[in-house]
């Protein structure tokens, strides 16, 4: 179910916002309510919150279809002619009435499951439902740029407003540029290129190493021995056993 109906008037006053509910028109979705079977479901959904809350609450309003109760319904006509649902809802909720008056939230959409869906005799394409609610919902649905709600402010004056469009928000800024798929490829490659340099050096030669002890070290060794001029192994046992302290 995704019937989206802009809001109508809102009274700053009261805090009241009028609107249809629900009507007898195809939607997005390829489906459309029936009202015959729906205005029954309705008045079951109206007359249970009602008689819970002594007549106070006539239908349960929620914030995008969400957990935040936002406020109640006062007042639902039925218009059986025109096959239409209409309400008037007082916002109680201090943020959810903020985005009213900025025209954030722009109409209001039922929410809930389906009681019957079927293929509508006259346009098979269609899918004709009766609901089931559980509730009815504030929401920022995008509407058109030329859509605009009635609010009668304090001192009974009527001004036009228009519901905020996707320009109006604020967009963050854009993030810097990320380097061209084409660069990194060839990054890519220049290190592919030194890995495979890599790889075919021939590696060091292997030996048995063993540890030498002080011992073997200085063994044959002693100071004012001739050396042999080539034998530099010698030389480096000789050095290591007679260092020169500083």
């Amino acid at each position: 179910m995704s019937l989206f109906i802009p809001i109508t008037k809102v009274d700053v006053a009261q805090r009241l916002v009028y609107g249809t509910l629900s009507e007898e028109i195809a939607d997005k979705a390829g489906e459309i309510l029936d009202y015959a079977g729906s205005k029954p479901e309705f008045e079951k959904w109206s007359r249970g919150l009602s008689d819970a809350s002594g007549g106070k609450n006539l239908g349960n309003v929620r914030a995008m279809h969400g957990s935040v109760a936002a406020g109640k319904f006062v007042d639902i006509e039925f218009d059986d002619k025109n096959k239409r649902i209409s309400g008037v809802a007082k916002i109680v909720d201090d943020d959810e009435w903020q985005k009213v008056l900025e025209g954030v939230y722009t109409g209001f959409s039922i929410g809930g499951g389906y009681a019957k869906r079927w293929n509508d005799s006259k346009k098979p394409a269609l899918m004709r439902y009766i609901p089931i609610l559980s509730e009815v919902s504030l929401v920022d649905n995008p509407a058109v740029p030329t859509a605009t709600f009635e609010v009668v402010k304090q001192d009974g004056s009527v001004e036009m407003r228009k519901f905020l469009s996707d320009v109006d928000f604020p967009h963050p800024s854009p993030l810097p540029q990320v380097e061209g798929i084409s660069q990194m490829l060839a990054k890519i490659a220049v290190l592919q290129e030194r890995i495979a340099v890599l790889e075919n050096r021939p590696l060091l030669a292997k030996g048995n190493l063993r540890a030498v002890s002080k011992s073997e070290d200085r063994s044959g060794i002693k100071l004012g021995d001739k050396m042999p001029e080539n034998d530099i192994n010698t030389i480096m046992k000789a050095a290591l056993s007679n260092p020169i302290m500083l």
